[in-house]
């Protein structure tokens, strides 16, 4: 069997390609479902974000009650380096989750800005097809 007796490959070829090209409307679609995850996303941090000030402003009268009773029990040499001690602990514990928040947010950050050049690409790739809004 040569070439010359081998089907046309286009049409097949083209409805494969077509297959997995964009809709007209998946673009405005798949723009409403971006924009959501990222309101939905921001919420969530601007929640996370007031649980983490509540939390540090609490840590931190925490730990200057615990040290000021430390240096008020440094006469029991023991029982004042226990109290010192706690009281590093739970600010380290409050930097942990400080350190969280502020991951978290920066992680936000990056999506946000890797979703808007995904977006522009769609909107570029639509104006090229023909299909989509020819303002930008």
């Amino acid at each position: 069997m040569g070439p010359e007796n081998a089907p046309d490959p286009g049409p097949l070829r083209d409805r494969l390609l077509d297959q997995w090209g964009p809709r007209g409307s998946a673009y405005q679609a798949y723009r409403k479902e971006i924009e959501t995850m990222l309101a939905t996303q921001e919420k969530a941090l601007l929640r996370e974000r007031r649980m983490t000030a509540v939390m540090w402003i609490y840590i931190v009268a925490l730990t200057t009650i615990l040290l000021t009773g430390s240096g008020l029990l440094m006469f029991h040499k023991v029982e004042g380096t226990y109290v010192a001690v706690t009281a590093v602990f739970w600010f380290l514990f409050g930097m942990a989750f400080l350190f969280r928040h502020l991951i978290n947010q920066s992680r936000f950050e990056v999506i946000k800005e890797i979703k808007g050049v995904e977006l522009r690409l769609a909107a570029l790739e639509e104006k090229l097809a023909g299909r989509g809004p020819k303002d930008g």
